[in-house]
């Protein structure tokens, strides 16, 4: 009994570390796609002469929602706080 009670447990534990394993590549994914996305829009606007501009704020924070948003729905796939 207290064997098959350790297996499960270690299963278990292996589960979780597997578990937060791709949790974890999966928000450097999203984090890096959200930079380079964030880099591509900055460059654009430096092109433009807007560098520094509400206009780029805005944009760059309207991106920032939108990657925090996505962050957040990763953390509810693996129950994450």
């Amino acid at each position: 009994m207290r064997e098959e009670a350790g297996k499960k447990k270690k299963d278990l534990r292996r589960k979780k570390e597997t578990s937060d394993k791709m949790y974890e590549l999966m928000k450097r994914d999203i984090e890096a796609q959200f930079q380079e996305i964030i880099q591509k829009k900055r460059d654009e606007f430096a092109i433009r002469g807007l560098s520094g501009s509400g206009i780029e704020s805005r944009a760059i924070g309207l991106i920032e929602i939108k990657k925090n948003g996505e962050l957040e729905k990763l953390k509810l796939r693996y129950g994450k706080k």
